[in-house]
């Protein structure tokens, strides 16, 4: 499945996000994939970064109770790097059942009234200049900053530089200590609007720590309904 066309804007709907649909497109944009209750699925990227928008991907069918489904590693540039030809079918298009897993998903409402609070963390997968406030956000209408007590973590610690390719899960478990991230903690993770937070999900799943929630609408969510309280922005903490 190439992700391309079904994380960005379609018509006006996305066929796996949250926010725009509210749990209803999932499952029918599944039908019509051919993808049904037994149906083994790989996600890949298209993306120049090797992964980006496929975690995004396998994490929703995960949050809608489907378990089967894996993630090309490299996305489709490894791929055809290796020899193999893209390959086109069309097949039946069976039921697929949706059972939404609400563990998995945080909104603003559980989000704020944690902050402060000593057992809760959210790690934050923007690029660091983003998370700081000293670069700005792809959105013009979005301050950039962070909010209060989150770590940051950009996904792209998460790959090889060269290959593409997720780093060894011993490298990646270093990652996640290295921030304070240890086996015993619980993260929320987030990053602009919900999409390369999953790539630390995906991270945390292969270390075989419990897979963090996401919370979905992200910075660029809560730069919005928060206003100026609980994010700090260039080092300073507004309240």
């Amino acid at each position: 499945m190439n992700t391309k066309d079904y994380c960005a804007p379609n018509n006006g709907e996305f066929a796996f996000g949250l926010t725009q649909n509210v749990y209803i497109h999932s499952s029918p944009s599944s039908h019509r994939m051919s993808i049904g209750a037994d149906t083994h699925v790989v996600v890949y990227d298209g993306s120049t970064f090797g992964q980006y928008s496929a975690p995004r991907v396998w994490w929703m069918f995960r949050v809608f109770g489907h378990n089967r489904v894996s993630v090309l590693d490299g996305g489709l540039a490894a791929w055809m790097a290796q020899g193999f030809p893209p390959m086109l079918t069309t097949t039946e298009q069976p039921p697929f059942p949706a059972a939404l897993q609400p563990d998995h998903v945080w909104r603003y409402e559980d989000v704020r009234p944690k902050l402060g609070q000593d057992d809760f963390l959210l790690m934050d997968a923007r690029s660091e200049g983003r998370f700081k406030g000293t670069e700005p956000e792809p959105r013009e209408d979005c301050p950039s900053g962070h909010i209060e007590g989150a770590i940051s973590l950009p996904f792209t610690t998460m790959l090889d530089p060269k290959s593409k390719l997720l780093r060894q899960t011993d490298e990646l478990e270093k990652e996640f200590s290295s921030r304070g991230l240890t086996r015993d903690t619980a993260p929320v993770a987030m990053c602009g609007s919900g999409v390369t937070a999953c790539v630390l999900i995906l991270a945390a799943h292969l270390c075989g720590r419990d897979i963090p929630p996401l919370y979905d609408g992200s910075w660029g969510e809560w730069a919005k309904r928060a206003g100026r309280t609980g994010w700090a922005s260039r080092g300073e903490v507004v309240k």
